[in-house]
């Protein structure tokens, strides 16, 4: 029979609780003190406690979860994500969902026991579905927890979120003063969750609410694209794309209309300038940044919660 918990309890001096707790990672918010944790692991590793990894004092691995889509658009922020985690002697973890159900449920949770210490998410191309799917599973574990972006219309305590729906007042606001009567929205289906909200923005920043300021354009890969984009860009002086992919895509159609504005998303605060649009960042390098930082406050200070932050985007 191999070693039990009892047996490390026995060792210790300490009671089977205890021991228990210190085991599943549960002495910080157990408020055990760091002398008898040290103790109890040393004699678990001592005696080749059964263990999937060997037992340490602290874990410092950080858990990301993503939609799979990341990796199509967002593959820049790796250097960020590694940086930030290098410099705090952090290690990292991803896990990318599509729509988080049947078999990714089994996939997801297998990620969230595999040692990680604290979760961050990321639901920015996620559809509501797969959100509320990923946020029931997380909140099944007791896993600190960081949402880099809204929840089902909420900001969660110790999140941080880009303000989508800035970025469209934004938007509306500055073709405005450049003398733009209606804007079209570029984008795609890996984009639209996020041209949604954006839309919104626009619309309440419009005065004249059914005016058509906004429209949404998704299948810009099928034959005859730019054609079908220049019929259906008539009418408009303003164009903002939501990625730098589409901007360059279309740019050739966007010479042939008589636009006054253009404008493109971009997710990073990198320093490339377009020569044919203004740009309107939404900063998500300074956003993960942020999170990483407190998730690594979380692990230190579990009990402590802080307010959310709706950051703001910029105009360039």
């Amino acid at each position: 029979m191999g070693v039990t918990i009892k047996d490390v309890a026995n060792k210790t001096g300490v009671s089977i609780a205890t021991v228990s707790l210190v085991l599943n990672n549960k002495a910080k918010k157990s408020r055990i003190s760091e002398k008898t944790t040290k103790k109890i692991i040393e004699a678990a590793n001592q005696m080749n406690y059964p263990q999937k990894n060997k037992l340490s004092e602290s874990n410092n691995t950080i858990g990301i979860v993503t939609s799979v889509n990341f990796a199509l658009c967002c593959s820049p922020l790796l250097s960020v994500i590694d940086a930030t985690c290098r410099n705090n002697k952090y290690y990292y973890s991803f896990a990318s969902v599509t729509n988080c159900q049947e078999g990714e449920e089994g996939y997801l949770r297998n990620f969230l026991s595999s040692g990680i210490a604290v979760v961050i998410v990321d639901p920015t191309f996620m559809n509501e579905d797969c959100t509320r799917n990923v946020q029931r599973i997380i909140e099944e574990t007791e896993l600190p927890r960081v949402y880099l972006g809204m929840i089902n219309a909420t900001l969660y305590p110790n999140s941080f979120a880009p303000n989508f729906y800035q970025a469209g007042v934004l938007c509306y606001e500055k073709s405005k003063e450049s003398g733009v009567a209606r804007i079209a929205v570029v984008t795609d289906e890996l984009w639209s969750p996020v041209a949604t909200k954006i839309m919104m923005g626009m619309k309440d920043a419009s005065e004249e609410k059914n005016n058509g300021v906004c429209v949404l354009v998704k299948e810009y890969a099928s034959p005859g694209i730019l054609s079908k984009l220049s019929e259906k860009l008539v009418g408009f002086d303003g164009i903002f794309f939501l990625s730098k992919e589409l901007l360059m895509l279309y740019i050739s159609s966007v010479r042939e209309n008589s636009t006054k504005y253009c404008s493109v998303l971009r997710y990073m605060n990198d320093s490339e300038q377009s020569s044919y649009s203004h740009s309107i960042c939404l900063n998500f390098d300074w956003i993960y940044r942020k999170g990483i930082h407190q998730a690594i406050n979380l692990l230190k200070r579990q009990d402590e919660n802080h307010m959310p932050e709706m950051l703001p985007v910029l105009y360039r």
